[in-house]
């Protein structure tokens, strides 16, 4: 029987939990991300995380904020050393089809949507 679940759900963490690989099989879950969290493409980030926080748990909830954290970076780094938070607002709001690799689409921001 098909199963909708929400984002506060994973795939990885719902079938770890259970242990039953089949029972997940016709599960639909809202899935922000790339690729799974196991993927080759995620270990850096994974790595970073278990490095500070080692008893927690890497579920798809670890890498929500990734993109947007990798978008602002790469704002940043276009300004160079001269941030001001006008100069930072006035980049940001011309980020477009900013891909994280993370996020499973891009992201665009304007002065008008910031999400």
């Amino acid at each position: 029987m098909p199963t909708i679940g929400t984002q506060g759900a994973s795939i990885e963490d719902t079938e770890r939990r259970i242990g039953i690989p089949d029972a997940v099989r016709d599960l639909y879950i809202f899935y922000p991300l790339s690729q799974t969290i196991s993927s080759d493409q995620f270990k850096p980030w994974a790595e970073i995380f278990k490095k500070y926080y080692p008893a927690e748990p890497i579920d798809t909830i670890t890498f929500i904020g990734v993109g947007g954290a990798l978008a602002i970076a790469d704002v940043i780094k276009r300004l160079g050393p001269d941030v001001t938070r006008e100069r930072f607002l006035s980049e940001m709001n011309k980020l477009s089809n900013f891909d994280s690799g993370v996020q499973a689409s891009t992201m665009s921001f304007s002065p008008l949507d910031h999400a």
